[in-house]
Order: structure tokens, then C-alpha cells, then sequence
């Protein structure tokens, strides 16, 4: 049996195994649920908000994936919103980013 499975399809499935390579850790709070790396950043890559279910993800995040890729960034987020439905069996309803200014 063959399978045929598209450029866009690979790509999801590799967006999907990068981002759970980062091995993020969830913190749940306050009515969101937020998607950090384990060594401790000051803010969380993606976070979500349950009531909502808007899924806002870091702009560096986006940008990343997006070169990495060969993505469009608009792509790219729909594709993260994608991956944080599946990890956490719940639907998001709208994407969006946000930038850190230090």
C-alpha cells in the first residue's frame, strides 16, 4: 500500500516534531496555560487561554520555525496553533503573536 503525502503535510509533521523536541514545560495559571522551555525563560514561548481558547505565540518562536522551514510566518502560526491544539486536546479558535521588548 502506498501513501502519498504532500509538501505541506511533511511540513506540519516536521513543524510538529521540532516543536515537541523543545520539550516545553506547561504551566497552567490564572486561566491560561503557558508553553516555556524547561531551562527557565523569562516568558513563555506560547501561551493559551482557556476560556477563549486564543493561542498567542512569541514572534521569535514564529520567525524561527518560519527560517527554519521555509515558511511563511502567517503559516508558520497557524501550523504552532495547530501543534498546541493537538498537545493539549483543546481547540484553538484564533492565533496570534506577541514580541518581548526588553
Amino acid at each position: 500500500m502506498k501513501y502519498l503525502i504532500t509538501e505541506s503535510q511533511a511540513k506540519i509533521a516536521a513543524v510538529f516534531l521540532k516543536l515537541d523536541m523543545k520539550k516545553f514545560i506547561q504551566v497552567k495559571e490564572d486561566g491560561y496555560i503557558y508553553f516555556d522551555k524547561p531551562k527557565g525563560n523569562t516568558y513563555a514561548q506560547i501561551e493559551y487561554k482557556k476560556s477563549s481558547g486564543k493561542c498567542d505565540i512569541n514572534f521569535d518562536l514564529i520567525k524561527e520555525i518560519s527560517d527554519l522551514f521555509s515558511l511563511k510566518e502567517s503559516d508558520t502560526e497557524k501550523i504552532i496553533g495547530m501543534w498546541v491544539e493537538k498537545t493539549l486536546n483543546m481547540k484553538v479558535k484564533k492565533t496570534g503573536y506577541f514580541v518581548w521588548n526588553d
